[in-house]
């Protein structure tokens, strides 16, 4: 239940024991991503606190841990959250391959195919349970954490989450990228924690733009980011 305000204390402690258990095993975690309502109250609680302007409280950083811990090896470990996307995906990239008459670039990877691949227009309107890890309302919660937040832990969390969605290098990183990058100007968000005196949110931020970077279609816009910011 996403309502907390009877029992603040026992919510914090309860959303801490979920922590400590997203941790663990791989069993863990696949457990807890089916159970019934469990992400959608982390996600609605999460959401909450971001649009009434309280990122820092303690019951938050434990919901976005959970969060970030629940989408590692996900695509490995559930992939038919991903069916929609590598369908879609790899119909768009085909159709491109049929229709290029032209001759073959230096860059021929998988990501060039997906232009005028639109991912959130095919998102399901109301995610659902694991549905709503790579979401594109999650990845602009995440993105919104990053600019919000103080806390550390809260932060390291928003950007390993969006790390562990852009981790291989495979369509549905490609998608998801392009997603935080072009649709959603992630790299406004992620470009600031580059200064960050924290080292380890540092290393997760340079980790997650080289996740983005991987996608060819996100080098144009992140090169000229980039850039600016070695430009001062």
């Amino acid at each position: 239940n996403s309502n907390t305000s009877l029992a603040p204390e026992v919510f914090n402690n309860a959303t801490a024991c979920l922590r400590n258990l997203s941790a663990s095993k791989p069993a863990i975690r696949q457990a807890m991503r089916n159970c019934k309502g469990l992400i959608d109250s982390l996600m609605r609680y999460t959401e909450n606190c971001v649009n009434a302007g309280t990122p820092d409280n303690q019951s938050l950083e434990n919901c976005v841990c959970i969060l970030h811990n629940l989408t590692y090896q996900l695509e490995t470990e559930m992939p038919s959250l991903f069916t929609k996307i590598n369908m879609l995906a790899s119909y768009a990239r085909n159709r491109s391959s049929s229709s290029d008459a032209g001759p073959i670039g230096c860059f021929s990877s998988q990501s060039q195919k997906l232009h005028g691949f639109d991912y959130p227009v095919m998102e399901d309107n109301n995610p659902k349970g694991a549905g709503w890890l790579f979401h594109s309302k999650a990845l602009q919660m995440y993105l919104n954490l990053l600019s919000s937040s103080e806390r550390d832990a809260t932060l390291e969390a928003s950007c390993g989450a969006l790390q562990n969605l852009t981790a291989t290098d495979g369509l549905v990183s490609n998608v998801l990228s392009h997603t935080i990058v072009q649709k959603l100007n992630g790299l406004k968000y992620i470009s600031p924690l580059l200064q960050s005196p924290n080292p380890a949110l540092q290393n997760s931020a340079v980790a997650l733009l080289g996740n983005l970077s991987r996608s060819t279609q996100t080098n144009k816009t992140m090169g000229k980011r980039m850039c600016a910011i070695t430009r001062g």
